[in-house]
């Protein structure tokens, strides 16, 4: 049997600096809000849409390694999930 070998160190640094960002958006939100800022919650909806976009970008690179070791099967289904993802943020962005 053919062992499948990934390369994940990019997975695991998208995913690195994804939760770093997403850790620094919150922290402004929150420090907005104890400064009494306001409209603070309607900027909370962007930091939704930024753990959105990391997840996509996370799954693009899975994706991609998926095509590399030639199985299709779960490179489109990686792609099909994308673009569920990005129709729910759509849909719900603009309803």
């Amino acid at each position: 049997m053919r062992e499948t070998i990934f390369n994940v160190s990019v997975l695991i640094r998208i995913q690195q600096i994804g939760w770093y960002l997403v850790l620094a958006y919150f922290l402004a939100i929150t420090i907005l809000y104890m400064l009494d800022f306001e409209n603070v919650f309607a900027y909370t909806k962007y930091g939704i849409i930024l753990i959105l976009a990391v997840a996509i970008a996370q799954l693009i690179v899975m994706a991609e390694q998926f095509r590399l070791a030639k199985l299709k099967r779960f490179w489109l289904l990686s792609y099909f999930l994308v673009v569920v993802l990005a129709a729910v943020a759509a849909l719900k962005l603009w309803l």
